[in-house]
Parts: structure tokens; sequence; C-alpha cells
């Protein structure tokens, strides 16, 4: 065997032995893993794209509103989707499990997910739901982390599936509201 079919094998089992994509322990979120999903099949272009994270204040309500984002492509088509959860209370966050439904964006309450591509909006509803769980939630060093999947259907009754979501995302603990991150 050369040299360069060992190298090969090497990687091979390398690649099979010592790679895994879920992470195992808390000391795993580190708020650099992205923001990662699927829809109807296919993956993010980058799971490095524009995204927004926050903690957001409804003076009216005097609820705590979460948001992330992330605003890239998949398949080369433009995509947006977002997550928001209302109330929430940052001391019970870590662990819990939103069910994503309509939102009540009078009163800032349960959750939605959303979808856009090129111009059509898809949203959850209460007959198309999903979930999303905080994993991990680190208000002094401003990283939370979990997993999401959800339903959507657009104005005119079309589908679509958001599937395997994850995010590990770091967020500006200085105020309530983070910066858009470009990564």
């Amino acid at each position: 065997m050369g040299m360069r079919s060992a190298k090969f094998l090497i990687g091979i089992l390398l690649l099979f032995t010592g790679c895994e994509c879920e992470q195992d322990s808390l000391e795993d979120f580190d708020g650099i893993g992205g923001i990662s999903f699927e829809i109807d099949g296919s993956r993010p272009d980058s799971i490095f794209r524009k995204r927004l994270v926050r903690f957001q204040d409804n003076p009216d309500s005097g609820n705590l509103l979460f948001q992330i984002s992330y605003d890239g492509a998949v398949d080369g088509e433009s995509v947006f989707i977002g997550l928001d959860i209302a109330p929430i209370n940052q001391d019970e966050f870590q662990g819990k499990t939103f069910e994503l439904t309509e939102f009540d964006t009078e009163r800032w309450t349960t959750a939605e997910g959303s979808l856009r591509r090129k111009s059509t909006r898809f949203t959850t509803t209460d007959i198309h739901r999903g979930e999303v769980t905080i994993s991990f939630f680190d208000s002094v060093e401003g990283i939370v982390s979990g997993t999401f999947w959800f339903d959507a259907e657009d104005f005119e009754g079309n589908m679509v599936q958001v599937r395997d979501g994850f995010f590990d995302v770091t967020y500006n603990t200085g105020n309530s509201s983070s910066e858009m991150l470009n990564k």
C-alpha cells in the first residue's frame, strides 16, 4: 500500500469514526455553530450568513420576545427563516420547548415560525405547527443554542417543511437586542 492510499484510508477512518453531528454536552455550545436547517430536503448554502438574535421588550404588555433569524440562500434561492417566541422568562429559558403556532402580534404571545422564499411568506398556523427547544442558554456570555422544526403554509395553501433546525449563536448582552451578525 502506497503512502497516498494510507493517507486516504486514514482520512476515511477519521471521517466515519471521529465525526459526530450532535453536540453531547453543554460544554460543546460555544455560540459559533451558526444556524442550520433543511427546507423540503435541501440545506442552506452556508450556515454562516446574516442572522439576527435578540431579546426585545414589549413596552405595552411587558412581555419579553426572543427572535432568531437566518437570511441567506438554499439551492441558490433567497431564503429568510424567522423564529419568534413570547413571552419568555430568561431564568427558565434553558431546557424549555416552545410550540410554534400563529403569533399574536398585538399581545406578543405564543410563538411562530416563518419562512420567506423570494416574495412568498410561509408561517406556522394553529393547524401547521412546529417546535423550538432551547438546549443551552448563557445570559452572561450571550450564547443561545437549540433545535427547531416546523410546517408552514402560505396564503394560497402551499406547504413547506423545515426540519433538522439547529442554532448555536451569540447575542449582544449589553442591551435588550443584538446586532446583525454577518458571518
